[in-house]
């Protein structure tokens, strides 16, 4: 993994040349657990957005299933850690596979935004662009149903990327997981943990609370998909991922699948 200091002292046409060849060395082992490249035509590339999100040449915008990155700065917020990196490394692998791509899309193959929901493979020796990125630190795993068949191997690269510190994981800060440190957030992707100190089931849903702070909300729809028993929870300690939003002044995340939620303990 390239770090940000190594990043900004490489210097000069060898220096881009370095960054390119550094970035491509994790992408020569493929995860066995991950369904196989697609045998298609491949797509040519317009732009990177961010490290998450494409433009094709025929215009479609793409983002990519089961990763998030980091956001860019937009006009009215800073960008968060490691975010243009995580736009120079998509950008660099797909440079060095002559910015083709291969898609597979999901189960849903739109997102409210419009975009094209896909796993993305490099066109020429098609590698998973959204692994290489997790095996990077360059980003965290999400599940999105129906959108969930490479849950059985993003998890592990991640894993693996905790382990080693590599990119987010060997910040000084790294992604929040003390649900405390949520109390001031408005929203955005977040990982959170913490021990359960209330649990409530308004209406058929669970609610989950975490350390005072944050809540988890289960739709009653979608409880029996957890297999959670609401007696035993209190005490216990979880890790939860999601988008952040803000119910009568606290925050909360909606979990729709049961691998965004993860004991601890």
């Amino acid at each position: 993994m390239l770090r940000a200091e190594q990043i900004r002292t490489t210097k000069g046409a060898f220096g881009r040349l370095l960054f390119l060849f550094l970035l491509a060395l994790p992408a020569l082992a493929q995860p066995a657990a991950c369904p196989p490249p697609p045998a298609t035509p491949p797509l040519a590339v317009r732009h990177v957005i961010d490290g998450d999100t494409l433009i094709l040449a025929d215009g479609r915008h793409v983002r990519l299933i089961g990763i998030n990155t980091p956001e860019t700065a937009k006009r009215d917020q800073p960008g968060e850690p490691l975010a243009q990196e995580a736009k120079q490394a998509l950008s660099a692998l797909l440079a060095a596979h002559g910015n083709q791509v291969r898609l597979v899309f999901g189960a849903e193959r739109k997102d409210r935004y419009g975009r094209t929901l896909a796993y993305v493979y490099t066109g020429s020796e098609p590698l998973d662009v959204g692994a290489e990125l997790l095996r990077q630190g360059l980003g965290l795993w999400i599940v999105i149903a129906p959108n969930a068949a490479h849950v059985a191997c993003y998890p592990a690269l991640e894993t693996a990327a905790r382990a080693a510190r590599a990119g987010l994981w060997g910040l000084a800060e790294p992604p929040p997981l003390a649900a405390g440190s949520l109390a001031d957030r408005a929203g955005g992707f977040v990982l959170t943990g913490g021990t359960v100190t209330g649990v409530r089931e308004p209406a058929g849903h669970l609610v989950i609370e975490l350390d005072h702070t944050v809540e988890l909300f289960i739709h009653r729809r979608r409880r029996q998909a957890f297999a959670l028993d609401p007696a035993t929870l209190p005490g216990r300690r979880f890790e939860a991922r999601g988008w952040l939003y803000r119910y009568r002044n606290k925050p909360n995340l909606r979990l729709d699948d049961p691998a965004m939620l993860r004991a601890t303990d």
